[in-house]
């Protein structure tokens, strides 16, 4: 019986501290190691260490692979995870939520979907993180293209406006163009560093902005009136997004009722005649029934989904 009470304490110890690593330590480590990139006074050793990282993710940059996905997905989420650590991460999230549903008695039936659904649930987290990410990326843009145009106008060349840039924002421009400072530093060039940056934040305004400024570089012109053209146009863009979210939330709301609907109904019924459902579940008529129901969802959902998505 001890263990009844070990195990699920052991699990909830070990989830809180994989939680403290990712959203505290990493997170830190990572924008610890951002800022140190800018900086002018830090030691040699430093320099050599950040060298070898940045020197490793652009290699990273062009392999294919499970893992090299994972330590794209790191990157775009601003985490200082290896691949293999996620890994680690992963596999002991499955391991205590199978643990922890089979030391509640709830046997294997329920523990081992526990266990799938641990597997997935950092990766869930990354893809918050990232979405979260580029999001605010992408509301900072145009901002940031005009501070571009005022840096240019004032005579710097793009290496000195871009640590100049990266020094008047937070994550994640400043923590982006950091790196590209950096690599440009340690010996990458002006196109090697701004590809760096359109994988790191995969928008199409981002690839705008890296195209107009590698034809500027190769054709001549006044990059800072054209960075403020493009600003506008970023700027344009965000207004008429907000404007189709606006109108369409009406329709997918109703979608989302709609789709609700035959699951707010089963609990519905489950409160009122239990005894009648519980045999509808464990019937193989119902399941037969419920399964075709499911399918039916998938594909309505599809369809209402596509109605109401307006790509701009």
């Amino acid at each position: 019986m001890e263990l009844v009470y070990i195990l699920p304490a052991i699990s909830v110890l070990c989830m809180l501290a994989g939680v403290y690593f990712v959203l505290f330590h990493k997170r830190e480590e990572a924008r610890t190691f951002a800022a140190n990139l800018l900086s002018e006074e830090k030691m040699d050793y430093k320099r050599r260490a950040q060298q070898q990282v940045i020197l490793r993710k652009r290699r990273n940059e062009n392999q294919t692979g499970f893992l090299a996905k994972i330590d794209m997905d790191m990157e775009r989420a601003n985490l200082f995870i290896k691949p293999n650590e996620f890994l680690m991460l992963m596999g002991g999230c499955a391991t205590m939520a199978f643990l922890l549903v089979l030391a509640m008695g709830k046997g294997l039936l329920l523990a081992i979907p526990a266990g799938i659904l641990g597997i997935f649930l950092p990766k869930l987290y990354i893809k918050f993180s990232i979405w979260r990410r580029m999001g605010k990326a992408e509301k900072e843009l145009a901002q940031v293209l005009d501070t571009f145009a005022s840096c240019f106008k004032s005579g710097y060349s793009f290496s000195r406006a871009v640590q100049q840039v990266a020094e008047q924002y937070d994550d994640p421009w400043g923590t982006e163009l950091a790196k590209v400072s950096a690599e440009m530093n340690f010996g990458s060039s002006v196109e090697e560093s701004l590809v760096g940056l359109t994988k790191r934040i995969p928008q199409s305004d981002v690839a705008m902005f890296v195209t107009a400024v590698l034809i500027q570089r190769e054709t001549g012109g006044n990059l800072g009136e054209l960075l403020e053209t493009l600003s506008k146009t970023v700027r344009e863009r965000f207004k008429l997004m907000n404007k189709v979210k606006a109108l369409s939330a009406q329709g997918k709301l109703s979608a989302f009722i709609i789709f609700m609907i035959p699951f707010g109904l089963a609990s519905i019924y489950s409160a009122m005649f239990p005894e009648v459902m519980m045999n509808f579940f464990h019937h193989p008529i119902g399941w037969g029934l419920m399964t075709l129901a499911g399918g039916c969802q998938l594909v309505g959902g599809f369809v209402l989904k596509n109605i109401v998505t307006l790509e701009v």
